[in-house]
């Protein structure tokens, strides 16, 4: 049997340096007790982004606090290739969205944003440690519903 090109789920915001790292993080810690969806591999990346950039301290401490890491973590653009790869793309706000769906071809069929889930998740940066931490908990809290829905959709044949 053939692998499925398709074997990314791809968080997405504007630097790869925040929302997407989290939502990143938070789903990768999870997925493999989720057997709809255990065997895909979750990335993230960025709209404009400073290729190479680490996760801001905040990110580092939030995501640290639960017992992860970002320290290996290095900024990267989205770019056709990945999009080519991914079962699925959950952008940080519908601008992302909006914007890649203009950008890129190809794209998969699960290809959204958290406002379909409850609310954009804005971006924190420069926003000071509590806005980083309002952030990570709104993530979270979309997770679930994030996660019900990759079941179903990519699942659903």
């Amino acid at each position: 049997m053939e692998k499925d090109p398709r074997d990314k789920i791809v968080f997405v915001c504007t630097g790869n340096t925040c929302r997407s790292v989290m939502a990143h993080v938070f789903l990768e810690s999870q997925i493999r007790d989720i057997p709809e969806i255990a065997h895909y591999t979750v990335t993230s990346a960025g709209l404009s982004v400073r290729e190479g950039q680490g996760s801001s301290s905040e990110v580092k401490a939030i995501v640290q606090a639960k017992g992860l890491s970002v320290e290996n973590h290095r900024a990267r653009p989205l770019t056709q290739a990945m999009v080519d790869q991914a079962a699925a793309i959950v952008c940080a706000t519908e601008v992302h969205e909006k914007f890649l769906k203009k950008s890129f071809v190809n794209l998969p069929k699960v290809c959204t944003s958290f406002l379909k889930f409850g609310g954009d998740i804005a971006d924190p940066y420069a926003g000071g440690s509590k806005t980083y931490e309002k952030i990570a908990v709104e993530i979270e809290q979309k997770l679930p519903l994030i996660i019900e829905f990759l079941r179903k959709e990519l699942n659903d044949h």
